[in-house]
């Protein structure tokens, strides 16, 4: 495991490698896993040019989401009796994380942190540590998480991911998705559908699954995509993200699986939302991996 030079902008960039599994995070630029692959197969779709460019929204590689993930309803919601703004899907996938511990002995792995600033402090005013590991082993990614309340009050938890696995356009119409569930919902359209058969191709698809689990759930949930060119992909995760969403745009390389712990606009709904007493850490896990 190194740091690369070779990149556009100076973003310290570590490689994590297991054989013929390669990964990279981009503590910097949120935290981001860059791009994943076993031997010939890149699992998730990159987008160097925002990584390393900056200046626009990531498209590519696995975004981390928090304090929210999907948009608030007019971006805004309340907190300790005060309207505040928080953009779509937060803020750590915009901050830089610091890296606080790696190894290559035993695992290709990467211990980064976020914690709360003055200025996270104004849009989510809780004080809290963020600290996720990144593994690789095999043929699997995983990220494990860790959430910390370090506020003398209660603090909302909603967080989730928003992987882009590589899924040619021409190949949309042959993916399929499983998930333990039956239905979705489909938010351009407003009405449930099954989850099977729904068409990929559409300019804009939007779903977002619903329920896969209750809260405090022993058994993980797992997700399964194929694709003519992508081998079997599972998405394995904690029971505490029971909500997933399927997103992605016409003309694009790209097919999203998003896990998150409750549905868009859960700080102003409080509909699944999580709740850290003071001085608790919730831990959580997601896995993908080659089947």
């Amino acid at each position: 495991m190194s740091n690369v030079t070779t990149r556009p902008a100076p973003l310290p960039t570590w490689i994590l490698r297991d054989g013929e599994t390669v990964a990279e995070v981009v503590p910097a630029r949120g935290g981001l896993v860059s791009m994943f692959a076993v031997g010939p197969v890149a699992v998730l779709a990159t987008d160097d040019e925002a990584v390393y460019g900056g200046g626009r929204n990531v498209r590519g590689g696995i975004p981390i989401l928090f304090p929210t993930a999907g948009r608030l309803k007019d971006d805004r919601y309340i907190a300790r009796g005060v309207s505040r703004e928080l953009k779509q899907h937060g803020f750590a996938r915009d901050l830089a994380w610091r890296v606080v511990g790696q190894e290559s002995s035993k695992a290709a792995r990467l211990v980064m942190e976020l914690e709360s600033t003055e200025a996270t402090l104004r849009a989510f005013p809780w004080e809290f540590r963020l600290e996720f590991t990144v593994e690789v082993i095999g043929r699997s990614l995983r990220i494990l998480q860790s959430y910390e309340n370090r506020s003398e009050t209660r603090m909302p938890l909603h967080a989730g991911f928003h992987p882009y696995f590589a899924v040619p356009d021409s190949e949309k119409s042959d993916a399929r998705i499983e998930v333990p569930l039956a239905r979705a919902w489909n938010k351009g359209g407003g009405r449930e559908v099954p989850l099977q058969g729904f068409d990929l191709t559409a300019p804009e698809v939007s779903l977002s699954i619903l329920k896969t689990g209750e809260t405090g759930a022993t058994e993980s949930t797992l997700a399964r995509l194929t694709a003519s060119s992508l081998p079997a992909v599972e998405i394995e995760v904690s029971p505490d993200l029971t909500h997933w969403i399927v997103w992605t745009l016409g003309g694009r390389d790209f097919l999203c699986v998003e896990p998150w712990t409750a549905a868009a606009d859960a700080l102003n709904t409080g509909t699944g939302l999580l709740w850290l007493a003071p001085g608790e850490r919730r831990e959580m896990r997601l896995e993908i991996r080659l089947a």
